[in-house]
């Protein structure tokens, strides 16, 4: 039900061919002050390569806040605001668009310490290119020192890197033993080659207080370390290079990616500084013989080809109101269809959240079924997304499509209220939502108790045990934070005749006569 909430909000990148991926891990955060009136604001950029799973990787991020400055635009955030306003263009979110468009251009990001400056690369979006290399590894300066600290490597790549590098000292590559066992030896002969220790590297490390949870550990971090050769006389600087590119042709070629470039004169952030505080975790790697089949098989090449095929697919759907249940009938096209039909290939589809009721659109025989019906689907349920599931190639593939279902604002909105009154649930729990909404640091187990109901009556006198934590944090925000009480009062309205499963209202009427006060 949560991910039901939030689909509205998800939207699906769409590669202009099998082999690009939607890479970047970027967070862009805006925050404003609490006040109705003011136009105060600030942004958080946060770059990364983590991505938004439950792994437990060493990754890297940065965070930097940033402020309007007045009267200029700055001329380092123009990468960004491309990329932003690009992406935000697709979802059709055009108030987001007009306000990134009118800010984002004068805000000032501030780098950590020791850096100084930062320049953001989205990369192979638009006309933006990968600085790490361009036209073929040929740029207007060769490199001092370099460090590569990457999961995944590939020859080319690194061939290319190495090229880059004018000085006796041999650049230094750090990445996943498995990775490195797949190189050329000739290849890694022009690096200083470390791999994680075992003990971190592909290891179960035992994480919590009852020792129950499993944690595998690999390196997931991508960190581009780089010592320029500058002309005599300026003093040397060290750029970093911190986001989700590897050291791949996919990393550097065809990938939508996103680096953030920081500079520092500090000698600890220089390339063998690093090593040496890294040196605890890694071992020094000794090439051997060169698994050609494993790095260019091109291994998922026809799977990848079919994904892409089927996510292109053109859907049809209708929904459809059946009582107080919806219908919705998906089909493809038979022309669009015979694109994908192969032998020893099974697609089947299911609604997200709805495993039961499948449509087998190409079963193994090669057999085909242009539509389905999925009926009897609960309006907290419905969903844009679909979940599919390839069988082909000795492997199976399972991922998230998005279809075009349309829902008016009607329908938006009823199913955003009963989502929010099977989440929510009751009295007691909703008292809890107001609570965490008003302070996230409070805790209303202790702070809120449900009323008393015994034969006697509905409790009346026990009101205050709930009422008063609630009214005093009421009167905090009005003062302080007005704009809070407006976006609780969307869901207090939203919810106002509610019942939970026993009939019993989820929000009693002393507390709408309490919450009038505030309105």
């Amino acid at each position: 039900k949560l991910v039901s909430f939030l689909d509205q909000n998800i939207w699906n990148f769409e590669p202009t061919d099998a082999f690009v991926s939607f890479h970047p891990k970027v967070w862009l955060v805006r925050y404003e002050k609490n006040t109705r009136k003011s136009d105060e604001y600030k942004y958080r950029l946060v770059v990364m390569s983590r991505n938004m799973t439950s792994a437990t990787d060493f990754d890297i991020a940065v965070a930097m806040d940033g402020v309007p400055v007045k009267n200029s635009s700055v001329k380092n955030n123009k990468p960004l605001v491309a990329m932003m306003v690009g992406l935000m263009k697709t979802t059709g979110r055009q108030v987001i668009v007009d306000q990134l468009q009118k800010e984002l251009p004068k805000v000032c990001f501030k780098a950590p310490a020791p850096f100084r400056t930062q320049v953001f690369w989205p990369h192979t979006f638009e006309k933006f290119k990968c600085p790490l290399l361009n036209d073929n590894g040929k740029e207007k300066y060769k490199y001092k020192e370099l460090m590569v600290i990457s999961p995944f490597v590939h020859n080319d790549t690194l061939e290319k890197l190495a090229q880059k590098v004018d000085c006796r000292e041999k650049p230094i590559l750090i990445s996943r033993e498995n990775e490195l066992m797949k190189c050329d030896p000739e290849v890694l002969n022009s690096w200083r080659c470390y791999a994680m220790l075992g003990n971190y590297e592909n290891s179960n490390v035992e994480v919590g207080e009852d020792e129950s949870d499993v944690m595998n550990v690999a390196l997931h971090a991508k960190i581009y370390i780089v010592k320029a050769k500058l002309k005599s006389g300026q003093k040397d600087s060290y750029n970093w290079f911190i986001g989700s590119t590897n050291c791949t042709e996919a990393g550097f070629g065809k990938n939508r990616e996103a680096l953030l470039q920081l500079k520092s004169f500090d000698e600890s952030t220089s390339p063998n500084k690093v090593l040496e505080s890294l040196m605890p975790f890694l071992i020094k790697y000794q090439p051997t013989d060169f698994k050609e089949s494993v790095q260019d098989a091109g291994g998922g090449k026809e799977m990848r080809e079919l994904v892409f095929a089927v996510s292109r697919l053109g859907y049809n759907v209708v929904l459809e109101q059946t009582g107080d249940k919806y219908k919705v009938t998906v089909s493809v096209d038979e022309n669009e269809r015979s694109k994908v039909v192969k032998d020893d290939v099974s697609i089947t589809m299911s609604l997200f959240g709805h495993d039961s009721q499948k449509w087998e659109l190409i079963d193994c025989n090669g057999n085909c079924c242009c539509y389905h019906k999925f009926e009897n689907i609960e309006c907290s349920m419905l969903s844009s997304f679909a979940r599919v599931e390839i069988k082909a190639f000795d492997e199976t593939k399972t991922f998230l499509l998005k279809l075009p279902i349309e829902m008016d604002e009607g329908l938006l909105t009823a199913r955003h209220k009963k989502i929010m009154s099977e989440i929510i649930g009751d009295e007691e729990r909703m008292m809890g939502y107001i609570m965490h909404c008003l302070d996230p640091c409070a805790m209303p187990g202790k702070q809120i108790k449900k009323r008393n109901q015994t034969k006697h009556g509905s409790g009346n006198s026990d009101k205050g045990l709930y009422l008063l934590p609630i009214y005093e944090k009421l009167l905090v925000a009005a003062s302080r934070n007005p704009q809070l009480l407006d976006d609780i009062g969307r869901n207090i309205e939203l919810l106002k005749n509610t019942c939970d499963k026993d009939g019993q209202p989820i929000l009693s009427d002393e507390f709408k006569k309490m919450w009038k006060a505030f309105k």
